[in-house]
Order: structure tokens, then sequence, then C-alpha cells
């Protein structure tokens, strides 16, 4: 608890020098943040976010290597088309091979928790997405009649 308020004091509002450690940890919660406050922010433009059908397109777990990752697909109309897709291991990479009728070879990457990684507007192989750890991206496609 802070001394001179009531509510505890979270990593991500300090102004303080943090050790490289729990630097990183501040990095890494901003980072995740920011990815679902923009998220939140494009639902409310994006039919397809707002109202579209969910499609799972990969859910693995595996107790013996800790890996856990999770992708989906969000469809509406004529709207753009979303991939959301999640890397939940705190030290594996993933590579997710995203392979459905519903999904062409590539899309743009919308936002990414590590950009520099995944960086805004740049082109991504569906068969082949790779994500760091505890690494998140929300990808983008044209609807094609």
């Amino acid at each position: 608890m802070d001394e001179d308020t009531k509510f505890p004091r979270m990593l991500w509002d300090s102004e303080e020098e943090l050790n490289g450690t729990l630097q990183e940890e501040r990095v890494e919660r901003l980072s995740l943040r920011r990815f679902f406050r923009t998220l939140s922010e494009l639902r409310v433009r994006e039919r397809s976010l707002m109202f579209g059908d969910f499609l799972l397109l990969s859910n693995s777990s595996s107790s013996s290597s800790s890996s856990s990752s999770l992708a989906f697909l969000r469809v509406w109309d004529q709207s753009e088309r979303y991939v959301a897709a999640f890397n939940f291991a705190a030290a594996e990479s993933a590579v997710l091979q995203l392979v459905d009728a519903a999904l062409p070879p590539q899309a743009v990457v919308v936002l990414s928790t590590n950009s520099s990684a995944l960086p805004g507007d740049s082109s991504v192989d569906l068969k082949e997405l790779r994500l760091g750890p505890q690494q998140a991206a929300l990808l983008r496609f044209p609807y094609i009649g």
C-alpha cells in the first residue's frame, strides 16, 4: 500500500528506476495493456469485431512443454476479417499453422504486443505465424466475394 493513498501502487504506474527484471515486467504489462486498449477501441469501429461470427482456428496447450496458444477468426457480412492470435507460454515461442478455407495465405498486422517482431501494417504468412513468448497479434484481411 502507498502511504499517501489507500490504493496499491501498481508496477506500471511507477516513475522510479526499476531493476532489469522489474523493468522488463513493466514493459510487458504496458504492452499488453496497450494491446487490449487498442483492441477495445477497434471493436467499437469494426463490425467484424463487434458483431462477427467466431471461428476457432487453433487451440493448443501442452502440459509437458507448458506451451499454450489460441487463434480465432471474426467475420461479419462483407466487412474486413480479423484473426486474433495469442501465445500464452511464458518462455517458448509458438508457430501457428493457420489453414482454413476462410483464410487467405497472408494477412496484415493491425497490432501486436511486440511491434519489433510483428510491426504494424506488415504482411505475415498465416501458414507459419510466429509468436514470441506471451505475444498477441491482431491481423486483418479483406472480404473477397
